[in-house]
């Protein structure tokens, strides 16, 4: 005689066993893909002992996909920081947060990198046109820099994970000019008002130099042609010649009488880098002391 009740039991045991395997299996089959960002920085060069420092950050990390239409060029000439954030739940580097509100670099990096650390991850169209790794000294963020104008291929692999099957993710950006050029220093002028005897910042450089391995060198990007177009009996370009100041090179404005001008920089396009440059007209109204 058969136990209808415990043959219900079994039924019962072995429909939730296979339930939850194929839950598992179903699971498991998920692929560890990964959300990446790149991240420009400003005035990246590389020294003489083969290692490449930049300055800081240009703007937030942009976010890539492995469909190409839909990717934002990068600039010809440009370093970036590159993350990404798995499926599994692994953010790399470690240290970064990875967000298009956040930052692509690990914390305490110090903007040094050094050209012999291994990548997790492949840069097809390296020397000329595509991109270059650059790993820093502690090997603790990924960086690249963008060559002439065609295509950059990142390709990332990602192990598998309890849960996840490795998977490999393959990304192409459009190198293209860069719609500015990498400024030395920081364009600070702003239209305003001044008196006879004053002055008014346009460009401020606040590097003067980078110190790589003891090896001096000048720091990298360009400095504007600043010109008075309007008013050139009221003002005249000014240029920081004191090599003991911080801010040496820096341009400015100089008021000399009363009066009105108008001030502008420019610089030209540089094959294969950036497009010709123009800042936005500057005005000035210049009063007599003591008005």
């Amino acid at each position: 005689m058969i136990d209808s009740r415990r043959g219900r039991a079994v039924t019962i045991c072995l429909a939730v066993m296979t339930a939850l395997g194929t839950a598992a299996s179903a699971r498991a089959d998920t692929p560890n893909t990964i959300a990446a960002f790149v991240q420009p920085m400003s005035g990246c060069q590389i020294g003489r002992m083969g290692v490449m420092y930049c300055q800081g950050l240009l703007g937030a990390p942009i976010a890539i996909a492995p469909e190409p239409a839909v990717n934002t060029p990068l600039w010809s000439g440009t370093g970036y920081a590159l993350c990404w954030r798995t499926a599994a739940g692994s953010t790399l580097p470690v240290g970064s947060s990875c967000t298009g509100d956040g930052t692509a670099i690990a914390s305490g990096n110090n903007f040094g990198y050094s050209t012999t650390a291994t990548f997790p991850m492949t840069f097809d169209g390296s020397a000329g046109s595509g991109c270059s790794p650059f790993p820093n000294n502690n090997q603790n963020s990924f960086f690249f820099t963008a060559g002439s104008p065609g295509d950059c291929v990142i390709t990332i692999s990602t192990p598998a994970a309890p849960g996840f099957s490795s998977t490999t993710s393959i990304f192409t950006l459009s190198v293209g000019l860069a719609p500015t050029p990498a400024f030395t220093g920081s364009i600070t002028a702003t239209p305003g008002r001044g008196r006879v005897g004053g002055s008014a910042p346009l460009q401020t450089i606040t590097c003067k130099f980078d110190e790589q391995f003891d090896i001096w060198a000048p720091c990298p990007g360009v400095v504007l042609d600043w010109k008075v177009l309007t008013g050139t009996k009221t003002c005249r370009i000014t240029v920081n010649r004191d090599t003991e100041s911080q801010q040496y090179g820096s341009i400015g404005v100089t008021f000399r009488r009363a009066g009105r001008c108008t001030v502008q920089g420019s610089t030209p396009a540089v094959a294969g880098r950036w497009a010709a440059y123009v800042t936005p007209v500057f005005s000035y109204s210049i009063a007599r002391v003591g008005n």
